[in-house]
């Protein structure tokens, strides 16, 4: 199997693959593309790809020295599909990128892999070549006690704080946020990205900022905390997925998997009082709601997407 790796973030989605294709004795390559300039490309992280080529087992080359000859090759949003020769090439569409993308490179690949069939009707983009059969990314184990040990954290109840981008962070209540999860004695863990660094007391007792690729940190971090604080981010599939209920800023004129948001295990709000703040987190982190997780995970993807993947293409 071949991977065409642009951005590091992609690993996510191509690292179970390769895994579920090693248990079946295939062996994959993956192909950096180097003309990625972003903060998480991967020819500026290419050394963390070699080094998880060694725990892993696959093979890394640059797509500029080589490219795939055969097999089937895995894109992410139709990123690098220049560089798959004549391959037959599978897309997986990226959180919601695809909406936008999707009309780049919907006719010049061979399939699109979307995490559901609910997904690409909510947001009509059911087209010929998709192929409904899961994301991937969620056929990871996370252990909670080895994830608090890999980041040196405590048994302590926990908050993840989603932080939003700096151009939406001036305009929100951020301190009163944080300061009404201290009061409740709270540890507070922040996740931001390399291109929207956060510093000084936003930074909250512990602070990640692409600290793992793979296992992708958001993950880790979403199997070990109690609570989710949002705004409007994609990262509400990682807490559905992790069954972690969250309280929601509305800030975005576009919402990723809006309808994520509208079941119980989540409050969304543009603005929320002290009072309420505090009533609604006790509220959210002492309820059960598996059923009403279970329900929008059926809606995302399905389990062992990964088996069915290479089920599909007949791979080992």
């Amino acid at each position: 199997m071949n991977f065409m790796l642009e951005q590091m973030t992609f690993l996510r989605y191509f690292i179970p693959l390769i895994l579920e294709g090693n248990s079946r004795g295939v062996r994959s390559t993956l192909y950096i593309d180097p003309r990625c300039n972003k903060y998480n490309s991967a020819v500026k992280h290419q050394h963390i790809c070699r080094d998880l080529a060694k725990i892993v087992g696959f093979d890394v080359v640059m797509a500029s020295d080589k490219k795939p000859s055969d097999g089937l090759s895995f894109l992410v949003e139709g990123c690098s599909r220049d560089l798959c020769g004549d391959t037959e090439t599978a897309s997986i569409t990226y959180v919601t990128d695809f909406i936008g993308l999707g009309k780049d490179y919907r006719d010049s690949v061979d399939h699109i892999l979307f995490p559901s069939e609910y997904i690409a009707k909510y947001y009509n983009c059911d087209w010929d070549n998709n192929l409904y059969l899961g994301n991937p990314k969620f056929d990871i184990h996370l252990d909670k006690n080895s994830v608090l040990k890999k980041y040196g954290l405590g048994d302590k109840k926990k908050v993840l704080i989603a932080f939003p981008r700096q151009r939406l962070a001036s305009s929100l209540p951020l301190s009163q946020i944080y300061g009404m999860l201290k009061a409740m004695d709270y540890e507070v863990v922040v996740k931001s990205r390399g291109k929207d660094p956060v510093a000084g007391w936003y930074m909250g007792d512990a602070y990640f900022e692409d600290a793992s690729w793979f296992p992708h940190d958001t993950m880790e971090l979403m199997s070990m905390v109690d609570l989710l604080i949002n705004f409007d981010s994609g990262t509400i599939e990682e807490a559905v997925h992790a069954k972690v209920p969250t309280i929601n800023f509305e800030i975005k004129s576009f919402v990723p998997f809006k309808f994520l948001y509208d079941a119980d295990y989540c409050y969304s709000t543009k603005a929320l009082s002290e009072e309420a703040f505090i009533k609604k987190t006790v509220e959210l982190t002492n309820s059960n709601y598996d059923k009403a997780f279970d329900e929008s995970l059926r809606k995302i993807t399905c389990e062992s997407s990964s088996k069915k993947i290479l089920d599909h293409f007949s791979i080992g």
